[in-house]
Parts: structure tokens; sequence; C-alpha cells
């Protein structure tokens, strides 16, 4: 069997069959495997994804909940310091922030920005023992090295959540 297929269950995950061997491909987080386009786009674009699957149960607030909402609002993510949900016209779309910051809540319902852990309650150890600085500067290297025409550098991270778990609802 050849071809690419979406999974029967989950609608951020699709299959690539190559001479008789499926690989198993995940969108990334917000998006939904579209079996026409084939292709990954957001979530609430895609007929046959509900959009609560890929936004991990979040709901955006009904309309007027949020009294100086504009055309969208920012909700931190529950267990996650660095993703937030935007909510446009309802639907709950997952973005994160870059490398090195948090998502912080703002002053007014409904806004964040992405900011420097320390500046973030509950947050503070977000990246733990990472040498943030040293991360920028090769990110910074990196711009460079581009726009000089030489190699992307890499960074990997560890990182942990300090929002609380989830309870389990078994």
């Amino acid at each position: 069997m050849y071809g690419i297929f979406p999974d029967a269950a989950k609608c951020d995950v699709f299959w690539n069959c190559w001479n008789g061997e499926a690989s198993r491909y995940q969108c990334s987080p917000g998006l939904a495997y579209d079996r026409e386009a084939r292709v990954c786009m957001w979530a609430d674009q895609v007929p046959e994804c509900k959009n609560e699957e890929v936004a991990n149960g979040f709901a955006c607030p009904a309309a007027g909940e949020i009294s100086n909402a504009g055309s969208f609002s920012r909700h931190a993510h529950p267990e996650d310091c660095r993703k937030y949900y935007i909510c446009l016209e309802g639907v709950a779309r997952e973005y994160g922030c870059p490398i090195g910051t948090v998502f912080k809540i703002g002053d007014a319902d409904g806004t964040g920005n992405c900011e420097d852990p320390e500046d973030v309650p509950g947050c503070e150890d977000y990246y733990g023992d990472l040498d943030l600085k040293s991360i920028r500067k090769s990110e910074l290297l990196a711009g460079l090295a581009l726009q000089s025409g030489g190699a992307p550098a890499s960074t990997k991270a560890n990182v942990k959540s300090n929002r609380p778990a989830p309870k389990d609802s078994n």
C-alpha cells in the first residue's frame, strides 16, 4: 500500500505508507490533517476535526465574558508556561512563546505577552538550569550566520512545566 492517509481516531495524525510500511506523523499543536488539501491546517479549518480535540479540551470564553476583548483574546495554557491560546471568534488556536520566554497573563482579561520567566509567578524555573543567555547568544549568532549565508546553529533544550498537572479523570 502506498499513499498518505488520515488517522481514523485523531484528526491531528496522518500516516504515510510506502512499500507496505506505515509511518505515523502528527501535525504541530493546534493543527489538524486536512484530507482534501493533504496538509496540516488550523483545526477549525478542517471539517472532520473537532477543535477541542487538538486544543486539549480548551474552550474559549463565551462571547461577552471578556469585557475588553476585541477580535481575539489570549489565554494561558493550563499546564505549560510557554504555551497559550488565542481565541479568534470563539475558536481556540494554540501558540507558543519563543525559547527563553513564557506566557504572562496580562492586566486585563484576555491579554498577555511572552516575557522572561523570572517576571512570571509560577514559571520562574520553567527552563531549570538551562543557560538562557548562551541560547539567546547562539540564536543571535545563528541569525547573523543566516544573513551572511552560513548554516543555522541548532540548540536543544529540555524544558519542564511548573504548572500543576491536570487531575486524572479516571
